[in-house]
């Protein structure tokens, strides 16, 4: 099966500094600093990993999780899925670079595929990331947001490592309409592209498989203010992967979609922490008689410095 375009093309907008009077300049940042108390308020803490106002950031992110098919066992086991300290340095007043080494753990007890599993602690892939949060600001509403990302993933889990992977590299683009302070809807869009030694591997128990090629995630979220500590966020997320072809092993590529629908309850005990407690419902789109999968997740960030 093709793969469909969706290459997209993130072009970093040039920002011209015109020469005002001291009195001028006063003023607009005054101006521009009402507008974003306004029109972003906290709703930019779930990405702290490149916003932050220093020359220098650090913070801590986990996102883990449960399913339900997990508790027809006697023990589930707690998995984080992606844990990370994140490093980032300011390169301009709107982009920063950020180093973002990545990690796993599993408590013991029975896994999502009904393994018996022990208490792990293992690498993911770890990657680099530069971000823009204020794309094309000087031309959008002050209360609509425009940002994007461009991260480039190593193959340091053990994962990539067997699979032959040389990088991945995603693109992010995110545009956000900012209901009040705290309040906001957003559409998201996620693609990346692997770069491959081989299109096929061979795993330690001698099956072969198909090599990734790419994959998507996009779709829509509301963050609904309860108060200044509470947000309720129904969303769903469409996600599709295809993998290469490979003639030499007769293996054909594949292509696998899903849809996930989402609740949350956002907490915001400090500006610089907030976690999320999520249920989300995924059903095979390409197999629709497939049984749902239902999950349950835990969110955290707090942003160190």
């Amino acid at each position: 099966m093709k793969l469909k375009a969706f290459i997209f093309t993130f072009i970093f907008s040039a920002m011209a500094v015109a020469q005002e009077s001291v009195n001028a300049i006063q003023t607009k940042e005054e101006s521009k600093i009402e507008i974003k108390k306004q029109s972003n308020g906290e709703v930019l803490r779930d990405d702290p990993d490149f916003y932050t106002k220093s020359s220098f950031g650090m913070i801590f992110y986990t996102l883990g999780g449960v399913d339900d098919t997990q508790f027809k066992g006697k023990d589930p086991s707690f998995s984080i899925y992606d844990a990370y300290v994140g490093l980032s340095w300011k390169i301009s007043s709107d982009v920063r670079l950020s180093l973002l080494p990545t990690f796993g753990y599993t408590t013991a007890g029975n896994d999502f595929k009904g393994r018996d599993v022990t208490d792990k602690f293992s690498w993911r892939d770890s990657s680099i990331a530069i971000s823009q949060n204020r794309v094309l600001e000087q031309y959008l509403p002050a209360s609509f947001d425009l940002k994007q990302k461009a991260r480039l993933y190593l193959p340091t889990s053990d994962g990539s490592k067997e699979e032959g992977m040389i990088a991945r590299l995603r693109l992010e683009v995110e545009g956000r309409y900012n209901l009040d302070r705290f309040s906001s809807v957003r559409y998201y869009a996620k693609p990346s592209y692997y770069f491959q030694r081989t299109t096929a591997f061979l795993t330690s128990d001698n099956k072969t498989y198909t090599t990734k090629k790419a994959d998507i995630q996009h779709g829509p979220e509301l963050n609904w203010s309860l108060s200044q500590f509470f947000s309720i966020k129904p969303g769903f997320e469409i996600e599709d992967n295809w993998s290469n072809e490979s003639e030499v092993n007769f293996r054909e590529a594949s292509h696998k979609s899903k849809i996930s629908n989402r609740l949350g309850v956002e907490v915001r005990p400090h500006r610089d922490m907030n976690f999320t407690l999520g249920i989300q419902e995924s059903r095979n789109l390409v197999d629709p008689s497939e049984t749902p999968i239902v999950s349950y997740s835990l969110l955290t960030n707090v942003t160190l410095f």
